[in-house]
């Protein structure tokens, strides 16, 4: 007899056991799913901690490979072979704890190596000099990077352009941070390049490109304000605003990096856009103001080879020493004494200033000084007044169209571009009664016609003055690198330096040449004068009606002042010019004698590769 009953419970049970079976079928399942998750997740953590080593390693490699270029400078009198023998030189870098930089076989896993020639041209590719004259290179760090417990890493490969070229391929450089707020509109035609931030206010308008190591604002840095209306090209050559309906588009923008290369097209770069950082190759622990220093000698403690061969008092071919008591000497380049070439220079006295009591001397209409006696140099003259430094200056007066002809050898080959040849460096002890503030000083007169073919570089540890048209007649190359650089008109008088500013009126003066100079650091709330006032002034150039300085040539700016250190204050004891300010052309293609280089290094490619591709 048959029980429903039963067979219902029996197809039940059945039917539990059949769940219960597919459930842990699906629990083990699950289980193991779980288990090939968590394994997969070791994997990925163990090669991605293994890529992060692998670009550690890559950065190691770039910091290297820059170091190397202190030495290096894309010198074309290194064989490929001694190059690749000083790159295979550099230790490799050192793992973390079991990520090390080895293959599977234990072998190292680390190389750079030189993947094209020196070449010499148009700078293509990277960012800071793309379009520049110069040297580039190019080379490979390839890293690899495995848990030696595992077994498990990455391969990364990077290509590197190194590049070398005179800071004068910039119309403004600036080893800091770079302020413009020009007041009256400015325009300024060159590349514009920044160590540090820039920072802008208008009316301002950038005519070729504009590249920074920093960020890039438009505000100031001293009160955060945003002052005027700055425009840069684009690659058209249109001016296009960094305003944007109210918008301001620079660093502080959230989608700065994708904005400047839609609006500028790559002719405003920032750090965000990997723009490197181009230094002189001087030691790490040197500030670039030693390139103007005075030479160092083994014993003392900040000796460094690599800066002692950048400086402009080892290399040149005329070095002229005047000591406390005035009495000036002079050596070439193998330190013959050459003083005897030299004659002292007399003026000629055209009148005597009624307010001062003090001569006023003669001049033709160009703005030169008329000679009694023709002469290079002259330390006899009574100490003027500068309103920045308030303070007397002790001035070495150097004639140079009489240095030029007195002295051909600065030009005529007979020391050779390796000895210095158009390069001379100049410097004076304290005088009598420093004590009683008075500061040494070089200045430059009558160089309105540099003679020397290949140009001229004058460079000294003090403070240099510009006096009257320079470089003006038939523009040779020229530089003058001082601790900081002032220019004074034609009409300059010392007689006249201790007097209101308004009898100090100037007349219209022309200035060619590359200026390397220092400047002071912005705080908050007080401005350093900017690029503007890099160039410093001592006359009431603004008074009616405004006179003008015109200026041609290059503005590098690599320090601080330590010498003429004074605050820029405006208005006191001068008035602005009327500012045409550009960059000289000639300086694209051409160097002044013993012009400084900068060097970098620009990320171009980064991939990831195998290890059997790179045959590990």
């Amino acid at each position: 007899m048959n029980h429903p009953q039963s067979k219902q419970s029996g197809s039940a049970v059945v039917g539990v056991m059949i769940l219960l079976f597919v459930a842990l079928a699906m629990v083990a399942s699950y289980l193991k799913m779980s288990s090939n998750d968590v394994r997969l997740t070791r994997i990925t953590i163990d090669e991605e901690k293994a890529f992060v080593v692998a670009e550690a390693g890559l950065d190691y490699g770039v910091v290297k490979l820059r170091d190397l270029l202190i030495q290096y400078q894309l010198s074309p009198t290194y064989t490929q072979e001694a190059l690749q023998n000083m790159i295979d030189a550099i230790p490799p870098p050192t793992g973390i704890d079991e990520y090390q930089y080895v293959t599977q076989s234990g072998q190292l896993a680390f190389k750079i190596e030189i993947a094209s020639i020196l070449n010499e041209g148009t700078i293509t590719n990277g960012t800071s000099c793309r379009g520049s004259y110069g040297a580039y290179q190019y080379f490979t760090i390839t890293c690899g990077c495995i848990n030696t417990n595992t077994g498990r890493g990455s391969v990364l490969k990077q290509t590197i352009q190194a590049v070398g070229l005179p800071l004068i391929r910039f119309g403004v450089f600036y080893e800091d941070d770079l302020e413009i707020l020009p007041g009256p509109e400015m325009n300024f035609y060159g590349p514009v390049h920044a160590n540090g931030n820039l920072w802008l206010g208008g009316p301002l308008n950038f005519h070729d490109r504009l590249t920074a190591h920093g960020n890039i604002f438009h505000k100031r840095k001293d009160n955060d304000t945003r002052p005027g209306n700055v425009e840069m090209i684009d690659e058209y050559g249109a001016l296009i605003s960094m305003i944007d309906n109210g918008n301001y588009i620079d660093s502080d923008h959230d989608d700065w990096m994708s904005k400047a290369l839609q609006r500028w097209q790559g002719n405003v770069l920032s750090s965000a856009h990997g723009t490197s950082k181009l230094s002189p190759p001087i030691n790490p622990l040197n500030d670039a103001h030693d390139i103007i220093e005075r030479p160092s000698t083994t014993n003392n403690t900040d000796y460094a080879e690599e800066t002692e061969k950048e400086k402009f008092a080892n290399t040149a071919c005329l070095r002229i020493h005047i000591d406390s008591n005035g009495v000036f000497t002079a050596h070439d380049y193998y330190t013959n004494d050459v003083t005897a070439n030299f004659d002292k220079a007399l003026l000629t006295v055209n009148s005597t200033n009624t307010s001062s009591g003090k001569p006023e001397y003669a001049k033709d209409s160009e703005g030169k000084y008329i000679l009694e006696e023709n002469g290079a140099y002259d330390t006899s003259q009574t100490n003027f007044y500068d309103g920045r430094e308030k303070t007397y200056m002790a001035p070495v007066d150097i004639y140079v169209d009489q240095l030029l002809e007195t002295f051909p050898d600065l030009y005529n080959g007979l020391y050779g571009t390796d000895q210095g040849q158009g390069i001379v460096y100049i410097t004076r002890d304290d005088p009598d009664g420093a004590s009683n503030g008075v500061m040494p000083c070089i200045r430059l007169r009558n160089g309105n016609n540099i003679i020397s073919p290949s140009g001229i570089s004058i460079a000294s540890d003090l403070p240099i003055y510009i006096e009257g048209n320079y470089n003006t007649n038939s523009t040779k190359t020229s530089l003058v690198a001082g601790d900081a650089v002032t220019l004074l008109s034609s009409e300059w008088q010392d007689a006249r330096s201790t007097l209101d500013k308004n009898n100090r009126i100037p007349a219209d003066t022309k200035y060619n040449t590359v200026i390397m100079t220092g400047n002071a650091e912005t705080s908050t709330g007080d401005y350093n004068g900017g690029l503007e006032n890099v160039l410093r002034f001592q006359e009431n150039w603004g008074k009616s009606p405004r006179k003008k300085v015109t200026f041609r040539g290059s503005i590098i700016d690599l320090w601080y002042a330590e010498n003429a250190s004074g605050k820029w204050i405006y208005g006191n004891y001068y008035t602005a010019p009327t500012r045409d300010w550009g960059y000289d052309d000639i300086y694209r293609l051409q160097a002044p004698p013993g012009m400084t280089r900068v060097f970098g290094v620009e990320e171009i490619l980064w991939t990831r590769t195998t290890w059997a591709a790179e045959g590990w």
